[in-house]
Formats: structure tokens, sequence, C-alpha cells
């Protein structure tokens, strides 16, 4: 059986070099060029080609490019050999970086999108042909460099005046007017939130995705790195009111079918942010990303409902969080208002899990999509040791210097019974985070983000 194939890095970010396994014979040869299973592994997992083209060149020196197509590819040669060069066109360090290389059978590139691509024919009838991840549309842009532009010192093998060029080639503008290509945006909904609102502060160059305008990302022709949806009805409680299910649905699985169609049309990742209400609480070790589900609330079945819709993609992160603190209304900054005031408190105390800032959830959203993360499920809060909501009120207080002895505490039962419409919680919500931790990021410590948090707070109150 064919082995995997083995990736080269180049002096271009994202190009790499593929090593195919080639074997000929007396008939010929066989080789792999792509296998979706043996490439699950690799730096290039998360790519899905949809489509195959193939050049004949007839003669030796027919010279292509140099093209940078909104769409990454992998490009090999099944006859003969060519002469490829590679200029990164992205904005960034790497603007203006070369590599070139002789293609044979048994070897391939994959070359990023932005990187211009260009090759001339070494020997007649060779064959170029490549896949790539996208379809072409008019809307789209497709800059090019004249691939003689001395300023790029291309040792091209056959020189200018004897190779063969089209017409569209040789009028290619130089390097000195190439404008670098912008770095594909994301598209976040729910940008307004507590989420949403740390998403454009990480990714400033992200666009603001709303329910209405779906449709025209579509056909606008542009390249989107992810779709991150931060939206979502989180009114627990009010969730639990029958006459409420049907909003509580439209948004926390008919939106995420949307965007999910959006993501397959837009051959992107689709970023989806799930809960610990999923789970029952009854299990007493940490919740880990394939327990199964068992949600005690109407809300709870919700985000199942949206957890299963993303999950159905093979581009996906589903980032399962708890406790969430941030922009806007939440129990941190109630408590913080209660303490300032020096009110009392009956804060639950047999509920156990661990908070997580608003910003923190946004920078590993931004570390998964940035770095190609594995696709999956991950579970994202702050690290550190489980705390009850009475640990936390209490943890406020003090840092504002307030008596923690304002702060009572009470079991979940007794809350319940003074709210009729109190949804019920999972006792245990703490995640487990060690696949976190292995893809590279380390959560911070939920004590030195809530008093980062807080800290802010006090300052936009200082006169």
């Amino acid at each position: 059986m064919p082995s995997a194939p083995l990736f080269e890095p180049t002096v271009i970010s994202g190009l790499f070099k593929v090593g195919l396994d080639h074997r000929p014979d007396s008939r010929g040869w066989f080789e792999e060029i792509w296998q979706s299973q043996k490439w699950a592994s690799s730096p290039l997992s998360w790519f899905r080609p949809l489509q195959q083209n193939s050049s004949s060149n007839l003669v030796a020196g027919s010279t292509r490019g140099l093209h940078a197509e909104p769409w990454n590819k992998l490009v090999t040669v099944v006859s003969g050999r060519a002469f490829c060069v590679w200029v990164d066109l992205r904005e960034g360090e790497s603007f203006g970086k070369r590599h070139w290389q002789t293609l044979s059978p048994g070897e391939a590139f994959f070359v990023p999108e932005g990187v211009a691509n260009g090759y001339q024919s070494l020997e007649p009838n060779t064959v170029y042909t490549y896949l790539v991840d996208g379809h072409w549309s008019a809307n789209a842009s497709y800059p090019a460099v004249n691939p003689f532009d001395l300023q790029l010192e291309i040792p091209w093998p056959i020189a200018q005046k004897s190779a063969e060029v089209s017409e569209k080639d040789r009028q290619s503008p130089s390097f000195n007017s190439s404008i670098a290509i912008p770095c594909p945006q994301t598209i976040v909904f729910g940008s307004s939130g507590q989420v949403g609102s740390e998403l454009r502060r990480a990714i400033p160059q992200s666009r603001v995705g709303n329910r209405s305008e779906i449709a025209t990302f579509s056909g606008d022709g542009k390249r989107y790195s992810a779709i991150i949806n931060a939206a979502a009805y989180t009114a627990v409680d009010s969730a639990e009111n029958p006459s409420a299910w049907s909003q509580v649905l439209e948004s926390n699985q008919v939106l995420v079918d949307e965007l999910a169609s959006l993501a397959i049309d837009l051959n992107t990742t689709l970023v989806h942010y799930s809960s610990d209400y999923v789970f029952d609480g009854i299990k007493a070790d940490p919740w880990r990303e394939d327990d199964l589900p068992n949600p005690l609330s109407r809300y709870g079945q919700s985000k199942l409902l949206g957890d299963y819709v993303a999950k159905s993609l093979q581009r996906h992160y589903l980032i399962r969080t708890s406790w969430v603190y941030g922009a806007g209304r939440n129990f941190v900054r109630t408590m913080y208002e209660r303490a300032i005031q020096g009110l009392t408190s009956d804060v639950v105390g047999d509920q156990y899990g661990r908070p997580t800032w608003a910003r923190d959830l946004a920078l590993f959203t931004k570390f998964l999509v940035d770095t190609r993360a594995p696709f999956g499920t991950y579970n994202f809060t702050g690290s550190g040791e489980p705390v009850s909501w009475h640990d936390i009120a209490v943890y406020v207080y003090q840092f504002l210097g307030k008596d923690p002895g304002l702060v009572s505490k009470i079991t979940s039962e007794t809350f319940a019974s003074e709210n009729p419409h109190f949804a019920p919680r999972p006792k245990n919500s703490v995640l487990d985070l060690k696949k976190t931790g292995d893809s590279g990021f380390n959560p911070p410590e939920w004590p030195d983000s809530l008093a980062q948090y807080l800290a802010s707070l006090s300052q936009s109150a200082t006169p």
C-alpha cells in the first residue's frame, strides 16, 4: 500500500514540497497524488480539493504564469518535467519571497492562496496538473506578475526570446507595481456580544456578518478564512418558557444551519461555540470533548442541536466553554456592582466549574483559525482549580477590598425555589482542557484573567 506523502517546508510560508509515493515498473509508473485519509495527520489536513485541471505543453519552453489565483492548490506533472516558480504576493513579512525548483513525476507542491504560481516546460508534451479548493468566479481577483521581470531574478532555463508565452502573460505588470494581497478575512456573526466584541478586538480585520446579508457573501467572489458564529440565545431561564422556544431554536439551531450552508458555499471553516449545559453534570470527573451529552434544560437542548449541525461539517471548530464573562451583563459584573455598593449577595455554592474571560476565548479562537489546528471539538475555559459561583463572588468582593462575609452560600435548590422560571444547571461544569493544551494553546489561570477584567472595570469607572 502506498505510504503517506512527505511534506517539506520552503522559504515561503505555507508552500510545501510534497513527496509522492512513485512506483515505476516495466509498464510505466503509478502514484497517488491525493488521498484524504493519508493527509489527515499532515500540516495540510484542512485541504479539500473541489476541482482538477490539467494543461498540456507541446514544446519545451512553454511558459505560463505568474498567477496568484484565490485558492489553494496541489500541483504536479504527470508527463515530462517543468521548472516551477513561486512568488509570495501576500501582505506581510514574506511579501516578495521566491522559490523555484524543477518538478518531475513523483513529487508535487502545495501552493497556498496568494502565492503566484508559474512554470516552464523543459520537455515536449509536458503535462501539468493541479487540484484546487475553489471555483473560478468572475468577481474574484486574479493578480499576475510578469514572469520575466528582471527584478525577480528568476533563472528560467529557457530564455524569454526562445520561450512560448501568451500575449496576456507578456503584458502582465512588473513586480514593482504589485499590490500585496490582503489575507482572507473572517466573518463574525454576533459581533456585538461578549465574545463577538472580543473577536473584533482580536481580529480587527474581520468582517461583521448580519443574518440578513448571508446570501451576499456567496456571490462576492472573496475568500474567507473562517465563519465565526458568536451569536446565540443565552437567556437560560427565559428559554424554559414554551413561548420562547421558537426564538431559542431560531438562534441556536436554525442560524447555525444557515451558516453551515454558507461555509460549504464558501469552502471555508465554521467556528461555533458550545456550552457546558449540554451535559447533565452528574459525572465526577471533568467533561471530555467526546463525553456523551445529556442536557437538563431547554437551553442546553438547543445548544446541542446546534452542535450537531456544526459537527456535520468536515471543516469545523466546535469550542465548548462555560461561565463566560466580558462586555455587557454577566455574573461577574453583577457581583462587581453589588460589591461596590456594599450589598449582600446570596450565591449558589454547589455548582462547580471554571470561569472564562471572553478575551481569552477570542484569542484561542484566533489561534485555531490561524494555525489551522486539526478540526473538531475543543474545550476552553480558564485553567486552574475548579470553583463554585460562591467562590467567584467571594473573589470579586475580596479583590475590591470588601467584606467577603457579605456573600452567603446557598444551594441550587434554594435558588430554584426563589426563581419560578429557573432552568436546571449541571452541578459539575468542569471541562477537561488537555486537548486544548496539546494544541499548543495554554488557557490562562482563571484568577489571573479575572483580576485583569476586574481591574479594567475599575479603570473604566474612574472619572
